[in-house]
């Protein structure tokens, strides 16, 4: 039997719910029950107060996964970005800017991973609010695709796109094919397909889910979004 790889996608919010509460083992809770073996996290905060209490050390205990920080803000209280978690071997690490023209600093942080025997690239981003300011992050991340280089390529992350017929949309398509995207903004009534994942070649994919329920439907604004990858030879 060819084998199966689960991942997924999650904005957390800086560890606040729906609700408002401040609450990062809520947002491990959802975390731990996706049982993925790669996950992409969005806009998380590690506090620099000292205290050591709640940063990558502990998410990595907690998970038991490896923990890839790739943080755009450093504030004076913390810092602020993108996380990598996965369980597999990892051969390079970059880390790429992505921002624009004075807007909110962005980056995606791409890793070569061997899974199971195959090689897979993984390129986690958050894009930016603006039309222009994501056509140009798009441009850029996909000069970071090379489908001769890795037997899958998975693009994921909050894209803050939800217009099917935009020109960056478009752009991802013609490099990754179809996929699906179900809902995953606001978590308690998701209407928004802002939480994404691309995978080449697509038909690897088995599936690709919204994981609601009872938990993550309050440990953030935004609800994960799970895929299912069946690697073949």
């Amino acid at each position: 039997m060819s084998p199966r790889v689960c991942v997924a996608t999650y904005n957390v919010h800086q560890w606040t719910g729906s609700d408002g509460v401040y609450d990062p083992d809520r947002v491990i809770d959802v975390i731990n029950r996706l049982n993925c073996e790669i996950i992409a996290l969005q806009e998380a905060f590690f506090p620099n107060d000292g205290s050591g209490a709640f940063g990558p050390e502990y998410l990595t205990e907690r998970t038991g996964l490896k923990t890839i920080c790739a943080p755009t803000l450093f504030k004076t209280n913390g810092s602020f970005g993108n996380v990598l978690l996965t369980r597999f071997p990892v051969s390079e690490v970059r880390k790429v800017d992505l921002s624009y023209n004075g807007s909110e600093p962005r980056c995606a942080v791409t890793a070569d991973l061997t899974a199971h025997g195959h090689r897979i690239r993984v390129i986690a981003t958050h894009l930016g609010l603006g039309p222009r300011e994501r056509g140009a992050q798009i441009d850029r991340i996909l000069d970071l695709v090379d489908t001769a280089a890795a037997k899958v390529t998975v693009l994921l992350g909050d894209f803050n796109l939800w217009m099917r017929r935009s020109p960056g949309f478009q752009r991802i398509r013609e490099t990754f094919g179809k996929s699906a995207f179900p809902a995953s903004f606001p978590s308690r009534y998701p209407i928004l397909a802002l939480d994404r994942i691309w995978v080449y070649p697509a038909e690897v994919v088995e599936s690709i889910t919204a994981h609601s329920t009872v938990y993550s439907d309050v440990a953030s604004d935004h609800i994960p979004v799970r895929a299912i990858i069946k690697l073949t030879d």
